[in-house]
């Protein structure tokens, strides 16, 4: 293997982890096509060398197009992933 390619894979493997880090935060970024979108990440996405993170609402991120990562532990009225605003949660 060249060391190229070594390089390529630490970086790729580096990114996965800190995009699987981001499961159950709430992100803000660009999609593919340039649209500002936020949301609760709810799975990473690796296709080849390429990291999405797919958000609760159906948008997807690549890792390089996030811009801001917010704990929901911090805020003081959010609402979980599974717990959408104006509907009850299931009994």
């Amino acid at each position: 293997m060249q060391l190229t390619e070594q390089l390529q894979s630490l970086v790729t493997e580096n990114q996965l982890s800190s995009a699987s880090g981001m499961i159950g935060k709430f992100i803000g970024g660009l999609t593919e096509d340039n649209d500002r979108v936020a949301g609760f990440v709810v799975s990473v996405i690796r296709q080849g060398d390429d990291i999405t993170l797919e958000l609760d609402n159906g948008w997807h991120v690549p890792i390089s197009g996030v811009e801001t990562v917010i704990d929901p532990d911090l805020l003081p009225d959010a609402d979980p992933p599974d717990e959408p605003e104006g509907e009850a949660p299931a009994e």
